[in-house]
């Protein structure tokens, strides 16, 4: 949080108001770090979504173990994983 609140203020500081929402978009797309940052960015982006998809996929499963009883702890942790992952995907 702290070191997103000093980015914000250094940009905002940089720019005023030229400031864009997205940062990385007021600067040059021609300069090589901040086109490091716009690749490091994206990969974040498509590491970051699997995870959340495994947080979504025990929670449906916990929640058909709760209603249905038909799943117990290592049915939610081994077997209907690609299930879910088809339904998620």
């Amino acid at each position: 949080v702290v070191l997103s609140l000093i980015l914000s203020l250094v940009v905002y500081l940089s720019f005023r108001e030229d400031t864009k929402s997205d940062c990385l978009t007021n600067f040059s797309y021609d300069n090589v770090a901040i086109s490091i940052s716009r690749i490091l960015l994206a990969m974040t982006m498509v590491f970051t979504y699997p995870m959340e998809q495994f947080v979504s996929r025990h929670c449906v499963m916990e929640i058909l173990e709760a209603v249905f009883h038909q799943f117990d702890q290592k049915d939610i942790q081994q077997k209907n994983k690609k299930y879910l992952t088809y339904l998620y995907g």
